[in-house]
């Protein structure tokens, strides 16, 4: 037969070795998940930073084709002085 008190929680529940092998098991689960959330937060992170620099970069580009071609329009396109 079984014992009685091996099914009950409390205090002798923490004597059982099988439950303090699960409770270990969790612990390290939970401390791997909780790095692994970490690892994540990060990754998202650095992904928005990377975002935001992509956007200013292809924006800047853009303003310097631009301003190349009006340069190259004025210069050309300009009325000479020595007509």
């Amino acid at each position: 037969m079984a014992r009685a008190d091996s099914t009950k929680a409390g205090p002798k529940a923490s004597f059982n070795p099988v439950e303090n092998y699960r409770k270990q098991i969790g612990k390290q689960d939970y401390k791997k998940s909780k790095k692994e959330i970490a690892e994540q937060k990060r990754r998202a992170d650095i992904k928005d930073e990377s975002g935001i620099k992509d956007v200013i970069l292809l924006v800047g580009a853009v303003m310097v084709v631009f301003l190349a071609i009006y340069l190259l329009l004025y210069v050309f396109l300009s009325p000479s002085e020595n007509k």
